[in-house]
Order: C-alpha cells, then sequence, then structure tokens
C-alpha cells in the first residue's frame, strides 16, 4: 500500500502558473518539489516576507476604499458590500497562501519528503486560485461603482470588468492575478490619493 501511495506521488499533474516564490510551475514528480524545499529555502522565506508584507498593504487600501464608498447611493450599497466581502476573502487566501511555502520551507530537512511536498504544493495552489476568484468580486464590485459614474473613472470600470472576466479562467487567472491585479490596485490607490487630496484642498480653500 505505501509503495502505491509513493508512485500516486510520483505523477503530479501539470499546471500552467505558479504563486511568486511558489513551488515549481510544471513539476514531473513529488521528489522535485521536495529538492525546491530543501535547496531554496531563503529564497522562499524572503518571498513569503514581501508576500505578507503585501498582504498587509492591501487591507489598509481596502480600509481605506470602504471609507471612500460611503457616500455610495443606497441603491448600490450591495456593491460596497461585495467590495468589502471580496477584498476580505482576497486578502485572506493571500496572507494564508504563504503557510505552506514557508512551512515547507522551514522544516528540517530530513522531514520534507515526497509526501508532505506534494501537500505543500497543492495547498499553495488552492490558495491562488481562491485568490483569483476573490480578487474578481473585489474587482468587479468596483467596476460596476465607476461604471455607476461614482468616485471612479468610468474607464477604470470597463478596464476592470476585463480583469476580473480574465481572474474567472482559471487557465489564465493566474497571469491577471500576478500581473494585471497589482497594476489596478495602484491605479485606483492614485485615483483614490488624488481624490482625497483635492478634497482637502478645495475644503482648506472654502474655509
Amino acid at each position: 500500500m505505501r509503495e502505491s501511495h509513493h508512485r500516486t506521488a510520483a505523477k503530479i499533474p501539470r499546471r500552467a502558473g505558479h504563486p511568486p516564490g511558489g513551488n515549481p510551475a510544471d513539476p514531473d514528480a513529488a521528489e522535485e518539489i521536495a529538492e525546491h524545499f530543501r535547496d531554496h529555502r531563503t529564497a522562499i522565506l524572503a518571498a513569503g516576507t514581501l508576500h505578507v508584507l503585501g498582504g498587509f498593504f492591501f487591507l489598509w487600501f481596502l480600509a481605506a476604499l470602504t471609507t471612500a464608498l460611503r457616500g455610495l447611493d443606497e441603491s448600490l450599497a450591495w456593491l460596497r458590500t461585495a467590495a468589502l466581502v471580496g477584498g476580505v476573502a482576497a486578502g485572506a487566501l493571500m496572507l494564508a497562501l504563504t503557510g505552506p511555502q514557508t512551512t515547507g520551507a522551514t522544516t528540517d530537512i530530513e522531514l520534507v519528503g515526497a509526501e508532505s511536498s506534494v501537500a505543500f504544493w497543492r495547498l499553495s495552489h488552492m490558495f491562488f486560485v481562491g485568490a483569483e476568484f476573490a480578487f474578481a468580486v473585489i474587482v468587479s464590485a468596483v467596476s460596476l461603482i465607476a461604471l455607476s459614474r461614482f468616485l471612479l473613472p468610468r474607464w477604470l470600470g470597463w478596464a476592470g470588468l476585463v480583469i476580473a472576466i480574465l481572474l474567472l479562467i482559471v487557465p489564465v487567472g493566474w497571469i491577471a492575478l500576478l500581473l494585471l491585479v497589482p497594476i489596478w490596485l495602484v491605479v485606483v490607490s492614485v485615483l483614490l490619493f488624488t481624490r482625497a487630496r483635492d478634497e482637502s484642498t478645495s475644503l482648506v480653500r472654502d474655509g
């Protein structure tokens, strides 16, 4: 029975894409994943640290976004709720994603075997795919709010809907999450900051 388990673990389904600092994207065998954890500890821990810091700032972004959406018309309040729920879920999943990675990297070399490495590998991808769908919720909610001509420009709404659709397509969703979502977050942050600054300046002048 143990030999059968080893044979099962030896063949890993291939999947394009992987989280930053994560496991091999296209492993041929479970032992390849184990070697990755044994040989790249420093890189994995460094990537995990940066990843957690990114999650930390994302949650602050979510708090600022929720505050900015307080003036949204009550008929669209459900979009504000969707953005908050999707954002919390996305942040939690992205933070949880570091767990399997850092656990594999900090486990004693003698204890990092093929079976445990496969478990870490599968968990990280499970969290990553979940994050894709969670980010699709917050991006689509904010995009629909932008299309209603509240707070953000309509062009951002259309661009966000395209990103949300890509996030829902699993084979390419990882590209959207790694490349497009960070750009979207930066753009939204800059627009919110600019709007808040302009409103503060206007209040000072009126005062």
